[in-house]
């Protein structure tokens, strides 16, 4: 593959891994509202099944970001190794990055669950 083609599959591939950041932030913000809304009226079961569904759509989600994200960026190193003129190329940080800062909007939306849940009287 000549390097303007390995550069257009990074895209595209990039392209991919944007559609699943939609995909799970879709997923958080509605986790949220089902929060807010009718947190407090859910039985303990239909809590768990909620967000076992959620944890788990979450996780197939995130390893597809992370894979699409990896190999983007894999593509993108290969394009720059074959450039003669690019110097600027992709930060390999990025895939885990996104993983950690959607594992923590999960973890708080998890704990913004309990608190619906599970109100202090004293505030």
């Amino acid at each position: 593959m000549s390097e303007a083609e390995l550069f257009q599959s990074a895209q595209a591939v990039w392209s991919n891994a944007l559609s699943l950041m939609v995909v799970i932030i879709s997923l958080l913000s509605g986790y949220l509202v089902v929060a807010y809304v009718v947190g407090k009226e859910l039985t303990r079961s239909q809590v768990t099944i909620v967000n076992g569904l959620y944890i788990l759509l979450c996780a197939f989600v995130l390893m597809g970001l992370y894979t699409f994200s990896n190999r983007a960026t894999e593509l993108a190193n290969l394009s720059l190794a074959m450039s003669q003129t690019r110097e600027l190329g992709p930060q390999n940080w990025i895939p885990l990055g996104m993983v950690f800062i959607f594992v923590v909007c999960i973890a708080v939306s998890l704990k913004f669950m309990w608190e619906i849940r599970h109100p202090r009287d004293n505030e």
